[in-house]
Parts: C-alpha cells; structure tokens; sequence
C-alpha cells in the first residue's frame, strides 16, 4: 500500500528508522499484482529487512511474503503474532486474542441495538513481542538471551 504517513505505526517506524540512522524505502503495493515489482525493487535495493505494516491486502498474500522473506533471505518484522507462527522473524503488536474479544462484544451491542455511535473509539491495550527463533537462525542471527526472556511468546 502507499504509505499512509498520518498512521501511527508508519509515524514511529519513521521514528524508530530516523534515530538509527536507517534508510527506509517504501514498497508500494496496491493490489496482488504489485507484489511481484515490490520484491524486485527489494532485491534491486539490495534490502537488509522488511517492515510489515499490516493492511488486508498484506494479509491475504501473506504466505507469498513470507515465502519471498525466506528465499530472497531478507528478514522481516511485522506488528500481528501470526505472521511469526508463520515465519516471519518477529512481530511486535496488538494481542490478536484481545482484539478478537473485543470485536465479539461490539457485534453483540450492536446486535442488542446499541447504536454504533454510542459505542466507544477503543485501542489496544495489549501487545505481544512474538520471536521466530527458527526464522533467526535462517538469516544467522540470534537474539540475546535479554530479550527471548522478555518476549511473550518464543516460536523455535
């Protein structure tokens, strides 16, 4: 997708890049068909990583992603728990769980006749660092014992 510059997490990303020193290169996909250019300008760019900022279109080809990740060796990270379980090499986001609940309740209010207006703005309030130490050792890193402690969940 094109960088929506206003999202939070695509500001502290920017943040996060800019104190580091990093360079960050926008792939914009817009639909499948991008996907393909994407990687290239990737390889082309000669990428040492990704940042995945969750969209539906990035999760309806995630496994197209990941398999890039993994053949093309370039690390990626990501913000939902599940692209790790899948082979990213960490995430660090929104308790899925969490959210999953509190989209249940909302549809039952609704459903009970409360008016979407009368229901309140909610952000997360949890978020899980995922770690894939499998994935870590594909690309040969490994992750200081430091932060596998503090990780919530550790994928081998």
């Amino acid at each position: 997708m094109e960088p929506d510059h206003a999202d939070p997490e695509y500001r502290e990303t920017q943040r996060v890049a800019a104190a580091k020193s990093l360079k960050l290169q926008p792939l914009p996909v817009r639909r499948p068909d991008d996907f393909d250019g994407a990687f290239k300008s990737a390889v082309d760019g000669q990428a040492e990583g990704l940042v995945l900022v969750s969209t539906r279109l990035l999760l309806t080809q995630r496994r197209k992603i990941i398999d890039f990740t993994t053949s093309a060796r370039v690390p990626a990270i990501g913000s939902w728990g599940d692209w790790a379980k899948d082979g990213l090499l960490l995430t660090y986001g929104p308790n899925t769980d969490d959210a999953m609940r509190s989209i249940a309740i909302f549809v039952d209010k609704l459903l009970k006749g409360t008016q979407a207006a009368d229901l309140p703005i909610e952000r997360p309030t949890r978020f899980e660092l995922v770690i894939n130490t499998g994935a870590a050792q594909r690309y040969g890193l490994k992750f200081p014992n430091s932060i596998l402690a503090r990780a919530d969940k550790v994928i081998e």
